[in-house]
């Protein structure tokens, strides 16, 4: 493989990390949120990105 290709596909692998490192912060979030009174409540219909 090409160097130029390597670097192209690595930095498209260290975006898509970040990105789902945000899903992951989002979805640990909202969690926090619906436990923050100690009891688990229902989870809204549907998560950011329209995606149960």
């Amino acid at each position: 493989m090409p160097l130029d290709q390597a670097l192209e596909l690595f930095a498209e692998g260290i975006n898509l990390s970040k990105y789902c490192n945000q899903c992951l912060e989002k979805a640990e979030h909202k969690i926090s949120l619906l436990m923050a009174d100690g009891e688990l409540t229902e989870a809204p219909p549907t998560l950011s990105g329209g995606e149960r």
